[in-house]
């Protein structure tokens, strides 16, 4: 079945990307220059260093951003659930895909080209504050992970992950205790820059803590308030 122009709007509202939600006539301006493409589970979405870049705006399902070093080690920048985006950066820089887009599981993307995607910025004031919202969010992301890297403890920037990704796709089990995150611990690794064995031994300390539970391809965050006294004092 085709997506209507309301699901879409309330898929990005409940996805809380934004400050502000994007109007229904914002979001049928961009599926007036869009279209809906399906891809199976692993396949790609989009590769790094494409010249034609795209403003993607995920329906269903879970993609992988990532890029790969020259020796091949992938870093995993994030997972995108319903509702998110990604690709405003190239479009409105006129610059090559800064990443690879996999697909975690099937999924379904709204694709509007980059120069659709700046005339309509253009031309309505919601999609234009949007993305610069958007792009503040980032920046302030980057900020973040820049000073982590620089300053944290390994443990400390595994809780800040574990938690952020709690929030923004985990998936609430009230009778089991905690919050599930589907990813596995080489992604989380590369995530916060360390190796799969080293991130493997701070896990099993916390979940020795109680504050995660491992099963796989999946970590259940177990105490949140614990967690966040992690962060409280980082370095």
């Amino acid at each position: 079945m085709p997506w209507t122009v309301q699901e879409v709007t309330d898929l990005i509202a409940k996805s809380k990307i934004l400050k502000q939600p994007l109007p229904q006539s914002a979001v049928a301006a961009l599926m007036g220059k869009g279209s809906v493409k399906s891809f199976g589970k692993g396949a790609l979405i989009l590769q790094r260093g494409e010249q034609d870049p795209r403003f993607f705006v995920l329906l269903k399902g879970t993609a992988r951003l990532s890029a790969h070093t020259i020796s091949g080690r992938e870093f995993v920048s994030i997972f995108v659930e319903p509702g998110n985006f990604w690709g405003v950066h190239p479009c409105l820089d006129g610059v090559k895909e800064s990443h690879d887009a996999l697909a975690e599981t099937d999924v379904e993307v709204l694709a509007v080209p980059a120069k659709d995607l700046r005339d309509l910025m253009w031309e309505n004031r919601d999609i234009q504050e949007a993305l610069v919202g958007f792009l503040c969010q980032r920046f302030r992301m980057a900020l973040d992970v820049a000073e982590q890297f620089a300053t944290w403890t390994p443990r400390s920037r595994l809780a800040w992950r574990l938690l952020s990704m709690a929030k923004s796709h985990g998936i609430e089990k009230p009778s089991k205790r905690g919050i599930d995150i589907k990813v596995s611990q080489e992604a989380l690794a590369s995530m916060i820059n360390l190796s799969r064995q080293r991130t493997n031994i701070l896990l099993k300390e916390m979940e020795r803590e109680g504050l995660v539970r491992l099963d796989y391809g999946h970590i259940r965050v177990r105490d949140q308030d614990a967690m966040q006294r992690l962060l409280d004092d980082p370095t």
